[in-house]
């Protein structure tokens, strides 16, 4: 999972899947969102153990800060007080 520190990410989805929802290779890209800082990308993947569903492209330089899925399932179990 990533949260967009700064710069723009475009997001694009094709329509042309295989049996397993995965993008067929050579089909066309469709622009879907572009995400802005602080706007998260991949939580499908991490929260849930699915394939991703999107190609995420960055549109002008970008940094992003990489939540890995051990590090969230840690945060997680934390108890705020």
């Amino acid at each position: 999972m990533y949260c967009i520190f700064t710069g723009k990410v475009g997001i694009y989805k094709s329509k042309d899947l295989d049996e397993d929802g995965r993008k067929k290779p050579g089909s066309p890209m469709h622009f879907v969102a572009e995400l802005k800082p602080y706007e998260i990308i991949g939580e499908l993947s991490v929260l849930h153990g699915t394939p991703r569903t999107a190609t995420a492209i960055a549109l002008e330089e970008t940094e992003v800060i990489v939540l890995e899925k051990a590090v969230y399932d840690n945060v997680m179990k934390v108890k705020l007080a």
